[in-house]
């Protein structure tokens, strides 16, 4: 009842509308990002290894791979490729630099040392070249022979200086000049798989990222758009959908508001969570909703009363249940188990705000006053019964409206006994 009231009704709209306004600015600063320190423990040794490794090291975070296959490495013209091939990978703005440490720099030196071994054909010249302990230690893992000895497929690795590990700008923007180099080359050209490509393991992590913003648009737009339709389906009004779809999206909206304000930033976890959102929070504004159009009562403020007694105390249950099975990954040492909390503690407690507190006063000030039962029970003359007394008693209601007020009570009086009042009666 307190809720109701027309200076706290409004206070609500005010209150929940900046709101609003204030995570959607947030919302659109949600960005992504990825500490390989969020996998770990906060007590982790690695922790501290990684911080003094970027601090310290001039080692490189990331260093990919150039494959090549199904090539006639005993063509002279091959290694000529290949190196054609290298230097336009030293090229990319994210490497920068030579290949080091490549098989074919040291296989060449190595058929060039000694004559003898340079007239050999290219596979017995490459089995004595591994046949040397260092150099099958250094690039016999690069290195693939079929049975017959023959190389039939091999790789150089090539450090990439220039990608910002902190950065996944930086990173989308090395898998997409690398991919479009994998493409643009002529040696892929008109075959049936690629001859050559680049590739790292780590590209799959900045594959998720590149993809990633687009996955969560069109998710989200289905999880709406499948809401709603589920809405217009299952409950018998199809006003629902103007209450259900407005509130769903409200409540995504802020969910990442809520989120980019806790710190938290678009990764694997959160992307997990905020895709489960939708799915979540729409059963406390579901369940209130079809309670509203099932409730017998006439008017707008009775209907909500009677669902806020009786669905809204199970919906206030379940969500102080669901906090309590969350409460100890507030304690939990690793990240992870943190994201989750702050993901599942806003889901909780703004389903629980709109739900119990939003979506009433709104149902009370423009909710509709058809009565569902109308729809859905008794046979036709019931269904016309029923409206005839609801027109009949929308027509005693405007016509108490409109008597004076010393006359009101009279009216009540008449309409219970179905006589005239006497005279005492219409003067009290």
């Amino acid at each position: 009842q307190i809720l109701l009231t027309p200076i706290i009704s409004g206070m609500v709209l005010l209150v929940f509308f900046g709101f609003l306004l204030l995570c959607t600015s947030r919302a659109l600063q949600f960005k992504q990002a990825f500490d390989v320190s969020d996998i770990l423990p906060h007590d982790s040794y690695l922790i501290d290894y990684l911080d003094a490794t970027y601090l310290y090291s001039e080692r490189n975070l990331f260093v990919m791979a150039m494959y090549f296959r199904d090539l006639d490495f005993s063509d002279p013209k091959v290694p000529q490729e290949m190196r054609r091939i290298m230097h336009s990978v030293e090229q990319l703005p994210q490497v920068g630099n030579a290949v080091e440490n490549c098989w074919l720099d040291a296989f060449e030196s190595f058929s060039e040392v000694d004559p003898e071994i340079s007239i050999l054909p290219f596979k017995y010249r490459l089995e004595a070249f591994l046949s040397i302990t260092t150099f099958s230690r250094l690039y016999g893992g690069d290195i693939v022979l079929n049975e017959e000895g023959e190389l039939v497929a091999c790789r150089c690795g090539i450090p990439m200086k220039y990608v910002d590990g902190d950065s996944v700008k930086s990173q989308i923007l090395a898998l997409e000049a690398s991919t479009k180099l994998t493409e643009e080359d002529p040696i892929n050209q008109d075959v049936d798989r690629l001859k050559f490509f680049l590739w790292d393991n780590v590209f799959n992590f900045w594959e998720f990222f590149r993809a990633v913003e687009s996955e969560l648009v069109s998710t989200t737009m289905v999880g709406v758009i499948t809401v709603s339709l589920i809405s217009l389906l299952f409950i018998a009004h199809w006003t629902a959908v103007f209450f259900v779809t407005p509130m769903v999206c409200m409540l995504y909206v802020e969910l990442l508001g809520v989120m980019q304000m806790a710190g938290l930033s678009i990764n694997s976890i959160t992307y997990v969570c905020i895709v489960m959102s939708i799915g979540l929070m729409i059963d406390y504004v579901m369940h209130i909703v079809i309670c509203y159009y099932e409730s017998t009562k006439w008017t707008r403020k009775e209907r909500v009363q009677e669902t806020m007694e009786t669905m809204g105390v199970s919906i206030m249950v379940g969500g102080l249940t669901t906090l309590l099975g969350i409460l100890l990954m507030s304690v939990a040492s690793s990240e992870i188990f943190m994201t989750l909390f702050i993901s599942f503690l806003s889901l909780v407690l703004l389903g629980l705000l709109h739900g119990l507190v939003l979506l009433p006063v709104i149902l009370s000030i423009i909710g509709p006053t058809d009565h569902l039962v109308h729809y859905i029970e008794g046979t036709n003359e019931e269904k016309e019964q029923r409206t005839t007394q609801r027109t009949r008693a929308n027509t005693e209601m405007s016509s108490i409206r409109t008597l004076p007020t010393g006359l009101t009570a009279s009216f009540s009086v008449v309409s219970r006994t179905s006589r005239l009042p006497s005279l005492e009666e219409v003067n009290v």
